[in-house]
């Protein structure tokens, strides 16, 4: 699960449910190493942050006349 979080926020009552049922109805090492798994992508997805510009001067610095023109 390669997402951004703003993605797949809508659904999170699904994953919580998915989890739960993982959790509650897994008997088996290989079942818990799945639903960990999966609670892992889906905080990693959630907390990762993602910047919206790479600019390293202010804004107001960046659209003025002397730079870069």
């Amino acid at each position: 699960m390669a997402k951004d979080g703003r993605e797949i926020l809508p659904y999170k009552q699904d994953f919580k449910d998915i989890i739960t049922l993982l959790v509650d109805k897994t008997y088996s090492k290989r079942g818990y190493q799945w639903a960990s798994r999966t609670l892992y992508s889906i905080l990693i997805a959630c907390t990762n942050i993602y910047p919206l510009e790479d600019r390293f001067v202010n804004a107001d610095e960046w659209d003025s006349p002397g730079i870069g023109g």
